[in-house]
């Protein structure tokens, strides 16, 4: 599963945090690979989604169409 960091972006806007605050949920380097656009776990996402207090739809990418 990817994440699409625009999203990302916008919930942690929401709740004024930055992308660092997520490092109590997932490691630095899982971030990174976010960021990058590479595949995450879906229990990642889920820990994500939970700590932004969202649905993990809401995070992840549009499949292409």
């Amino acid at each position: 599963m990817k994440i699409d960091n625009r999203k990302l972006d916008l919930h942690l806007a929401r709740q004024c945090k930055v992308i660092s605050d997520l490092r109590t949920v997932t490691s630095s380097q899982t971030l990174t690979r976010i960021r990058q656009g590479d595949n995450i776990k879906p229990a990642t996402l889920g820990r994500i989604a939970k700590a932004l207090c969202v649905d993990p739809m809401e995070l992840v990418e549009d499949e292409a169409r």
